[in-house]
């Protein structure tokens, strides 16, 4: 996931428009708030949408631009879907299983007291399928060993130990399992840059096609995503890593490396599905959705955050657009497809280009007020899955499904604060408002939101 661009929120969709061109051959199946889109609830449900929210003035032209850019892309899926629901899973980010490792400890108290809430949450709003990640080098014994690196051999077996828990309980349920495999970033460890920049990028390739094998081994998931975001790893590896693997040849190179040590080593099968993929917004996209989807694999995976549509130069940029493009592209050369991450990146156009340890975007999605946006975005999400018949959509942020702070009452906690220390607090104090939440069993209206958009696809006949 990128930073700048993730982590991290009654019913259903405002929109400040009315869309008048759908295809006569399209069934108008919900009237929302004055918003005609066919498919998504049951025909006979008519819901009053939430006031519209008091958007601070600080916030006023991104809120626009935000709600002009979900209604364009929803007249562009009204106009080309039939609204038939092949069947689709409604995932959800485990957010806290995501890279515990090493000298975090995970620990039976961590799992029963974080992990075990979190999975009872996400399926009180329906989730039936589970994503969380396991990046390089947290589940890689080489790495516990090296005096550059944990230092700490016996957390190996402590890590494994723990994801093997996570595995269990969720089958114990009846849930399917997402892991995706990247490069952890590296804020998250002090131990991971110079244990990566000890590596020669051979030793890395082969680093992570170990965990990757590691992973379809040892916890045996539905899907594994051995890279899903290029740009990202190149920007969280030191120059050693990252150079070579800025290189679109060089960075195909190791992920058809990855995919062909899964083969060779026999963990390739009817029960796991390989894939890999990119952003949205990966540079060289064509280029790289080109190479991509020859890649020897079942399954392209697709990540959205930022929605904007604009121009740059002489070309015309549309994030979401390019959601369908990837979808077509992979249906052409005979893949799948999935988004294995989703969410609003809330930024003007002139700061797409902001670094990947930059909080303060991120931050924008902790307020209340949000919630039409995030709707409309996740509605538009499913929209596209059901239209390019998707596996399954992953909603990244699901700490917003329980959980949102009030944008006039933080003002005072963060005035004088720098940008970045005022989007740490923010983060800081939506995590222990979501981890209070979840106690209480309580829900955000967008948490109830993607409740209501499980329980519809699975009305249409079929179970995801």
């Amino acid at each position: 996931m990128v930073l700048n661009s993730t982590k991290t929120m009654k019913t259903i969709i405002p929109s400040t428009r009315i869309i008048n061109n759908i295809k006569s051959t399209v069934q108008a199946m919900a009237v929302i708030a004055g918003l005609v889109f066919p498919g998504i609830l049951h025909a006979q449900t008519t819901v009053t949408p939430p006031l519209q929210p008091e958007v601070p003035a600080q916030y006023a032209s991104l809120y626009k631009l935000m709600q002009q850019d979900l209604d364009a892309f929803t007249e562009t899926l009204a106009s080309g879907w039939n609204g038939s629901k092949s069947p689709m899973q409604f995932a959800g980010e485990l957010y806290p299983a995501t890279s515990v490792g090493g000298l975090k400890g995970p620990s039976s108290d961590y799992f029963q007291k974080t992990i075990i809430p979190y999975i009872n949450a996400l399926q009180a709003v329906g989730v039936k399928t589970v994503k969380f990640s396991i990046n390089f080098p947290i589940l890689y014994q080489p790495y516990y060993n090296s005096k550059a690196g944990a230092n700490n051999p016996a957390a190996y077996q402590q890590t494994l130990s723990f994801y093997q828990q996570v595995v269990a309980e969720l089958r114990k349920r009846g849930m399917k399992v997402i892991i995706p495999t990247q490069v952890a970033f590296p804020f998250e460890y002090p131990t991971i840059t110079p244990y990566l920049q000890s590596l020669t990028f051979a030793q890395y390739c082969a680093g992570r096609s170990t965990l990757a094998q590691t992973i379809a081994s040892q916890l045996k998931p539905d899907y594994l995503m051995v890279q899903s975001e290029p740009v990202t790893e190149v920007e969280n590896t030191p120059a050693n890593i990252s150079g070579p693997l800025g290189n679109m040849a060089t960075d195909v190179a190791m992920v058809t490396g990855i995919l062909n040590d899964l083969k060779n080593a026999g963990l390739r099968s009817k029960t796991l599905l390989v894939g890999a993929g990119m952003g949205t917004w990966q540079p060289q996209f064509d280029d790289y959705l080109n190479s991509f989807v020859t890649l020897p694999m079942d399954i392209l995976d697709v990540h959205v955050y930022p929605i904007n549509n604009f121009i740059s130069g002489a070309k015309t940029v549309d994030y979401l657009q390019r959601i369908l493009q990837m979808a077509d592209a992979a249906h052409a050369h005979g893949l799948r497809v999935g988004m294995g991450e989703c969410w609003v990146n809330k930024a003007l156009n002139n700061e797409l280009s902001q670094g990947p340890y930059n909080a303060v975007i991120p931050s924008r999605n902790v307020y209340s007020f949000w919630e039409p946006i995030d709707q409309q975005f996740l509605m538009c999400m499913a929209a596209a899955g059901y239209c390019k018949k998707f596996d399954f959509i992953d909603p990244s942020e699901t700490y917003y499904f329980f959980a949102h702070l009030d944008y006039y009452k933080m003002q005072p906690i963060i005035a004088g604060m720098s940008p970045q220390d005022a989007a740490d607090t923010l983060l800081d104090y939506e995590h222990t408002a979501s981890t209070a939440a979840i106690a209480a069993g309580q829900t955000t209206s967008t948490g109830n939101y993607y409740s209501e958009l499980i329980k519809d696809g699975n009305s249409s006949g079929t179970k995801p």
